[in-house]
């Protein structure tokens, strides 16, 4: 367990921290940010694997890459779940599709989305989620599903942003 002060105020305004993690040891830490009434926890994963994905109209593509020199990673499993949904509250449903594929000598992965998916999207339904980890050995590396997260206030009050030293 660690804490560091930020040295906020009471002034209400944005600040931007760089606060490193104190650990090079690859696993899943949670990170805690609390704000005056506020709270989110962050899963942090340290991992010797870089994993970028973008989700298209038909098709998911994921590029695994060495955290410690960029170079691609071949061989790998990547797991890619698809969602997508429609309605709100009590009538919302959701649909998934998961698939797991080995990564090329480029590191590249590509998904193209099963059949069901595309029609569905005309249909009032709409992509909710692209999530997709990668694992090599004990390596593990998840994608971040879409970007940043809010706490669970009605009005966000909290913001994170996680980056990187290493190279995309």
């Amino acid at each position: 367990t660690w804490t560091v002060a930020t040295g906020c105020t009471d002034d209400h305004k944005a600040k931007r921290l760089t606060i490193p993690i104190p650990t090079d040891t690859a696993g899943a830490y949670r990170v805690r940010i609390e704000g005056d009434s506020s709270r989110i926890d962050v899963p942090v994963f340290v991992s010797g694997l870089s994993l970028a994905v973008e989700g298209g109209s038909d098709e998911a593509i994921a590029w695994l890459t060495s955290g410690s020199d960029g170079g691609p990673v071949a061989g790998a499993e990547v797991l890619l779940r698809l969602d997508i949904d429609r309605g709100r509250g009590a009538s919302r449903e959701l649909r998934s599709w998961r698939t797991r594929v080995d990564t090329d000598r480029d590191g590249l992965v590509r998904w193209r989305y099963p059949e069901p998916f595309l029609p569905l999207l005309e249909d009032g339904w709409r992509l909710s989620r692209l999530a997709a980890v990668a694992r090599l050995g004990d390596e593990v590396s998840p994608a971040p599903a879409f970007g940043p997260r809010f706490d669970s206030g009605r009005r966000p009050r909290l913001h994170y942003y996680l980056e990187t030293d290493r190279p995309v």
